[in-house]
């Protein structure tokens, strides 16, 4: 519970820093987010797992690009 708890938090917080690579996929985030809630009140400790996976593996890549963006603008200017 405490898991997907957390996991809960820090995607609200990773949408409110990347509104923009998030939008797009905002429902599809908001619909994992509750289901992973759901299981949290209700589910086993299974349904709960279950859900903190679907929500990671969806929102993996969206992590990816979030960092590749962060180190392109840490790099710019920058001779390597």
């Amino acid at each position: 519970q405490v898991e997907g708890r957390q996991l809960n938090q820090s995607m609200d917080k990773f949408i409110k820093q990347h509104p923009d690579l998030v939008k797009p996929h905002l429902d599809k985030i908001s619909v994992l987010q509750k289901e992973l809630l759901l299981s949290i009140e209700e589910g086993s400790k299974e349904d709960i797992l279950k859900a903190t996976e679907s929500l990671n593996e969806f929102t993996r890549p969206l992590a990816h690009a979030a960092m590749d963006d962060t180190i392109q603008k840490a790099m710019q200017g920058k001779k390597l």
